[in-house]
């Protein structure tokens, strides 16, 4: 049997990014899951599934620590996913002097003792910002995004404030512009 759990953040970056999501729920259903198939070989492997965006980009780390420390799981049981869509939360939509940070920064905390498939990811997921960009800026579906905080009740400055100062500021500015 193999598990494919999908969790995209611990807290409120996972919070944010999935309307519903409950870290607390999660925690204790993957305790119990843990659990309950300890000791059973029929269970062979579990992949947390993790779509990595412009919200989440800079919790990567963090987010494999969690998994590690507090469910004593390997890093390599990660799979990074990489979103695409929507536009405006994907980091191949950024700017390239913000893609540099964020180069620098996954640079600066891959570590040794890290599993090699966690960093071939990581490298992976380098690869793909340098060689994607997203050029559907709709501003219709910027609009929506923006609204779905106030239905929602949440605030992605608090968030991940680059994802508004890099995407969504420049690109209102740039149509802006043409208009």
């Amino acid at each position: 049997i193999n598990l494919f759990i999908s969790c995209d953040g611990f807290g409120e970056i996972g919070e944010y990014q999935r309307t519903g999501f409950s870290t607390e729920r999660f925690e204790n259903n993957l305790n119990n899951l843990l659990n309950l198939i300890k000791n059973k070989p029929q269970f062979q492997e579990i992949q947390i599934i993790h779509v990595i965006t412009a919200i989440n980009v800079f919790d990567i780390f963090n987010f494999r620590n969690q998994l590690v420390d507090k469910f004593k799981l390997s890093d390599n049981v990660i799979n990074f996913q990489f979103a695409k869509t929507p536009w405006y939360f994907s980091a191949t939509s950024f700017s390239e002097e913000f893609k540099n940070n964020i180069y620098s920064f996954l640079n600066e905390n891959l570590k040794d003792e890290f599993g090699n498939k966690f960093k071939e990811q990581i490298n992976n997921f380098i690869y793909f910002l340098k060689n994607n960009k997203i050029e559907n800026e709709n501003l219709k579906q910027l609009d929506m995004a923006i609204n779905l905080d106030s239905i929602r009740n949440t605030d992605i400055r608090k968030i991940a404030p680059w994802v508004v100062d890099d995407i969504w500021n420049r690109v209102k500015i740039n149509i802006s512009k043409v208009i």
